[in-house]
């Protein structure tokens, strides 16, 4: 009876004292108005990305369905991360960037606008084939000045008729010019750079910071979790390059 008497009181202190932080509304909906004016935006933004055809993730709208990275492997919720890596001996992360595309197509351009300009412009800038855009790799160009060595995702016959036209036949002959450059000995050696640079960097960001998947929501927060992962990965390769004795 004692030990019932007992939990009464306590259940009716409870109840007289303030409700804890964690049961009540945040400010910015603490009213009704707020509420449905959050619900309708959201709403619209449903229906906008539905009627386009695009798949809505509720929780982080920002977000899109990632393909596997590897084959056998299983669509994930994400952004894609893009970086840009220096070939200097300390291979620092120069441009770290989210995009919200499902592919690196047309992503090239913004990754290079994103090297900060005290680091100068670069003279070659090196990517898989999976950046392959004519209309984005000309950008690129013409942005940064550099020479773009990027293998064409199909290869093309430059004696094949163009029923569309010369715009048609432009495209065609920067992909043969960008094939060409690919397979000469300079090319090779620079996808074989390319190969040894900005692939380790993911791999050590994984293996070595535990870094595997992002912990916040939204574009903007995202971005700025995606530069703090890149500072630490260059923090710690400056503390290599550092610690490594001069012959």
């Amino acid at each position: 009876a004692q030990t019932a008497q007992g939990l009464l009181i306590r259940a009716e202190e409870a109840d007289r004292s303030p409700r804890e932080e964690g049961t009540r509304l945040p400010r910015r909906l603490a009213q009704p108005a707020q509420r449905r004016a959050r619900l309708q935006a959201a709403q619209a933004v449903l229906a906008q990305r539905r009627s386009a055809g695009a798949q809505v993730n509720t929780t982080d709208p920002d977000s899109r369905l990632q393909p596997p990275s590897q084959p056998g492997g299983g669509f994930t919720q994400g952004y894609n991360a893009q970086a840009a890596v220096d070939t200097a001996p300390a291979r620092l992360i120069v441009a770290a960037r989210i995009a919200d595309t499902t592919t690196d197509h047309n992503q090239l351009s913004g990754t290079v606008a994103a090297i900060p300009v005290e680091l100068g412009r670069p003279v070659v800038v090196v990517a898989d084939r999976g950046y392959d855009s004519h209309e984005d790799i000309v950008r690129t160009a013409q942005l940064s000045g550099a020479q773009i060595c990027c293998p064409p995702a199909h290869r093309f016959n430059p004696h094949s008729a163009s029923a569309i036209g010369r715009q048609r036949q432009a495209r065609q002959s920067e992909r043969l010019a960008r094939d060409q450059l690919a397979r000469s000995a300079r090319g090779q050696a620079w996808l074989r750079l390319r190969r040894t640079t900005i692939e380790p960097v993911f791999g050590m960001i994984k293996a070595a910071l535990g870094f595997r998947r992002f912990q916040l929501r939204g574009r903007s927060k995202v971005e700025g979790e995606w530069q703090l992962v890149a500072l630490a990965y260059n923090l710690r390769r400056l503390w290599q390059v550092s610690a490594v004795p001069a012959c």
